[in-house]
């Protein structure tokens, strides 16, 4: 391993806490790791780093993975490319894009066959790696190529045809192993922004909570609801919500990009970006800002801020 190289590289980081980057919080240090916005820097970079056999990582949200304590002597890539061009109904998105939020942002352009990545908490990339699932669906439904980069470092364009996918496989964990997914077009249907909303709510409903007023109700594609919640009519759920078990929330209650602990209730409030513990209960007429925290039990009355 060229360690002087690598430092070289533009972004590069020396000894980085795998724990910061893993959706687990462990891991130790990575020798190198980069983050990678720009796929272009790949090209040289992948075949450089297979002819001088430095031992490297490619990870995209890290939802999957486990870092070891000793952490990773070599260089971890994170594949972090955002990019969505929607054209017709087809769509073309960077290996780094998080599925929920493909999820929400098809079904916001009136676009259907996407909506189990609200149930896939990872990249595109890791999820065509592993052909991910969720609520009857996978990856394979819906691909219709990857884009890669060989360990030669060229860029390949592998149909789904190709991909071997099989219940949380494919071939990029077989006969392509050490390929770098850097994005893939999947084919999508029209559908009226409605009709998705509805079985968005559905799903809600057969995992275990209770929707009062549906018809009343707006939630997006990432938001997590547990068993035995309420919901009450008027509510919003927005983001990347996480709502616990056996809470009441609502009735016209917002709650965004928000983590709500079990047994809690939001009660004619506004959550934006916050916390909120097992227990709390929020309002009425309670507005929390971005990263406020609401410890356990915590009763937030009338009017508060």
């Amino acid at each position: 391993m060229d360690e002087a190289r690598l430092s070289k590289l533009p972004g590069i980081r020396e000894n980085e806490p795998l724990s910061r980057h893993s959706w687990y919080g462990i891991g130790g240090p990575a020798r190198f790791f980069l983050e990678v916005t720009d796929d272009g820097v790949l090209d040289e970079l992948v075949p450089y780093l297979n002819e001088t056999r430095t031992p490297f990582a490619v990870v995209g949200a890290a939802s999957n993975t486990l870092f070891a304590d000793e952490g990773f002597d070599g260089l971890v890539i994170k594949v972090a490319s955002q990019h969505l061009e929607l054209d017709g109904d087809t769509l073309e998105v960077g290996a780094g894009y998080l599925m929920p939020r493909l999820a929400l942002e098809t079904c916001k352009a009136g676009l259907a066959g996407l909506e189990f990545g609200a149930g896939v908490p990872g990249s595109v990339g890791g999820s065509l790696v592993g052909n991910a699932g969720a609520f009857g669906r996978e990856v394979k439904d819906c691909l219709v190529e990857a884009s890669a980069i060989d360990p030669a470092g060229k860029r390949q364009t592998i149909p789904a045809s190709e991909c071997k996918f099989a219940y949380r496989d494919s071939t990029f964990k077989s006969d392509r192993r050490g390929w770098v997914i850097i994005a893939a077009r999947f084919r999508a249907s029209h559908e009226e922004p409605v009709l998705i909303r509805d079985r968005i709510r559905r799903r809600v409903m057969l995992a275990g909570a209770t929707l009062v007023d549906p018809a009343t109700t707006y939630l997006d594609d990432g938001v997590e609801i547990g068993t035995d919640t309420v919901i009450y009519p008027g509510t919003v759920i927005e983001g990347r919500s996480v709502i616990g078990s056996g809470c009441r929330i609502g009735p016209n209650s917002v709650i965004v990009d928000s983590r709500i602990g079990d047994n809690a209730w939001v009660e004619v409030s506004v959550v934006e970006r916050a916390e909120v513990a097992d227990g709390a209960r929020i309002g009425p007429f309670s507005h929390l800002r971005p990263g406020a925290r609401i410890g356990a039990g915590v009763e937030l009355g009338n009017y508060a801020e």
